[in-house]
């Protein structure tokens, strides 16, 4: 189960990073999914998804933009479990543990 395990951990840690993407604090949030930097890892995901919802990146909607975070983040989600039967599915804990360290 080890390179399973690994791809979940690889997929929720995409998962966060897509979250700081577009929700991020000050000048790393975006507004409009358009926003999103080309250099940035997600940039060619959004668009490609916008392609294939037949949107409009240039004059796409603040709802259509919407749309297309979720998903992103559908997708990204979701990737967590891919490749994982229903058995081992429902016996999969993600256990994440916070520390403050001085």
């Amino acid at each position: 189960m080890g390179k399973k395990l690994e791809k979940v951990k690889d997929s929720y840690f995409r998962y966060i990073e897509l979250s700081q993407s577009l929700f991020g604090s000050g000048d790393a949030a975006v507004y409009d999914v358009n926003e999103i930097p080309v250099d940035n890892k997600f940039y060619q995901l959004a668009r490609d998804l916008a392609n294939s919802m037949n949107i409009s990146w240039e004059s796409m909607t603040h709802e259509e933009s919407n749309r297309i975070m979720l998903a992103m983040l559908d997708d990204c989600y979701n990737a967590m479990g891919k490749g994982i039967s229903k058995k081992d599915k429902s016996k999969l804990v993600i256990d994440i543990n916070f520390q403050l360290l001085k």
